[in-house]
């Protein structure tokens, strides 16, 4: 249980840059767009499940 507190359950673009030390323009050239790419709208802010988003990246 302490290792699900200290990570968050979604990012979001910002926590997506911060974590990968890649920026937007980057992701958005290289897996944003791919329809496998794990995200949800929510209002005007992109929301990425942290694990999937892990899982994806590291295909």
């Amino acid at each position: 249980m302490n290792k699900l507190d200290n990570e968050l359950l979604f990012w979001d673009t910002e926590d997506l840059m911060k974590n990968t030390k890649i920026c937007w323009n980057a992701i958005q050239e290289k897996s944003f767009f791919d329809s496998r790419f794990p995200k949800r709208k929510v209002g005007r802010k992109w929301v990425l499940p942290a694990k999937q988003t892990k899982e994806f990246l590291f295909e």
